[in-house]
């Protein structure tokens, strides 16, 4: 027999060991392939049964969004011509004539009690002069102090119940730094809303030992104010804010004493102490 060269034949195992690692390196060099073919493919927009791609559907939406917003801040002719009126006060409220800024903020007083006797929403007044509340504050601000600056106060109290910032209590404000007249005469919500800085006015002022007497004027007009108006429940918080919880018994009249009574009984539940209660 003749001899055989070349290496000798490897073992069984050996040889399927090698390749179920060729496989194994083949297999993961595919897995790495299909990796990078998937991170390098471009999204394909598939159209929908109308033939749009979900890109062109939002792209509608956004369209039918905006112009709903635009028809709704659209205004209407009546609109157009009020909101006109009341930038020419603006401008006329900060004359330096002052027979002429009082006639233009007494046309603007008007125009906002015929908007505030039942305000439901933010009267369309109140939004029209919204762009003009800083310059009127700022115009305020440098007027010298005269009866004109304190009816000025009295309107920009009004302003501030939708213009101003959380916390700043600037109704009240201008309303003390105003005529004191006619505080009533705005309806409930601007009542509400002053009775409420009230509140938060006399606790600072408690904690400061300052004196609160002028607050306490303006308690004495509103609650009669509220309790004449089915209003009791608001007449009592504010008294009790106060601490003046006593002065409602004077207040009291037939229609409104069994009411006034079964709510200071339930807030009696709440006192701190005994002798409180």
């Amino acid at each position: 027999l003749k001899p055989q060269f070349g290496p000798p034949a490897q073992p069984r195992s050996r040889r399927h060991s090698a390749h179920s690692s060729g496989r194994a390196a083949s297999g993961q060099l595919e897995a790495m392939v299909n990796e990078k073919s998937e991170k390098d493919a471009v999204a394909i927009p598939v159209p929908t049964a109308g033939g749009e791609t979900p890109e062109d559907q939002k792209k509608k939406q956004d369209a039918k969004k905006k112009n709903f917003k635009e028809k709704q801040e659209e205004l209407s002719e009546e609109d157009k011509q009020k909101k006109e009126e009341l930038e020419l006060l603006v401008q006329r409220a900060q004359d330096s004539d002052q027979g002429v800024a009082k006639m233009a903020m007494e046309a603007m007083v008007k125009e906002l009690k015929e908007s505030t006797s039942s305000m439901t929403s933010v009267p369309k007044p109140l939004k029209f002069l919204r762009p003009h509340y800083s310059a009127l504050t700022e115009h305020y601000d440098k007027m010298p102090a005269s009866d004109l600056k304190r009816f000025f106060a009295d309107v920009l109290s009004i302003l501030s119940t939708t213009m101003q910032k959380e916390g700043s209590r600037q109704a009240l404000k201008y309303r003390l730094e105003g005529t004191k007249e006619g505080l009533t005469s705005w309806g409930h919500e601007y009542i509400r809303n002053i009775a409420g800085e009230i509140g938060e006015e006399f606790k600072e002022r408690q904690e400061k030992g300052a004196d609160v007497n002028d607050l306490l004027a303006l308690v004495e007009e509103i609650v009669p104010f509220n309790m004449k108006h089915n209003a009791e429940v608001d007449a009592i918080d504010l008294l009790c804010e106060v601490d003046k919880v006593p002065s409602i018994e004077k207040l009291c009249e037939e229609p409104s004493f069994s009411r006034v009574c079964l709510y200071l009984q339930g807030l009696a539940n709440f006192a701190a102490t005994q002798a409180d209660k």
